[in-house]
């Protein structure tokens, strides 16, 4: 969106007021870009901060060659716990609300609400998550940001 907006503020046939309008809604997309990036670096550093369970092997492995071969066919782990099972889904989670954010496909206000409850109570309350509340003004922006770029759209 940054770049779409820095290329309309260069377009030679646009007013004064239409440029300044354009120069405007390109710092508003690098402010937003920005925030953006922050909350998915954080995303991404609080999901490494929850790492994945490890599952080793509890069959022995056999000398004889034939046997280790037989036995590196099959898995036996011990299941992961309640609370490695919690906190792998919320790692699963934080990441795919990352991923989401990347493509700006916006959660539900209740599914971040509901993740930042659950990053509270796993890194606890007085933890400086990083995040915003809710997403409604980084929302809010990018539909006026589309709707002014589809509105010069139709004017050309």
């Amino acid at each position: 969106m940054t770049g779409f907006w820095q290329d309309i503020a260069l377009l030679p046939m646009l007013t004064s007021d239409e440029r300044a309008l354009a120069i405007k809604m390109h710092q508003l997309a690098a402010e937003d870009s920005k925030k953006l990036r922050g909350w998915r670096n954080q995303l991404q550093r609080l999901a490494g901060t929850l790492p994945e369970p490890e599952h080793r092997d509890i069959i022995p492995k056999p000398e004889n060659p034939a046997f280790s071969w037989l036995a590196d066919k099959f898995h036996l782990r011990p299941a992961p716990t309640a609370e490695q099972q919690a906190r792998s889904a919320l790692r699963n989670r934080i990441l795919d609300i990352e991923h989401a954010l990347a493509v700006e496909v916006w959660p539900e206000p209740r599914a971040w609400r509901h993740l930042l409850a659950d990053l509270r109570e796993q890194f606890g309350d007085d933890a400086e998550l990083g995040l915003p509340e809710h997403l409604d003004d980084i929302r809010k922006d990018a539909v006026a940001m589309r709707a002014k770029a589809a509105h010069w759209l139709e004017k050309l």
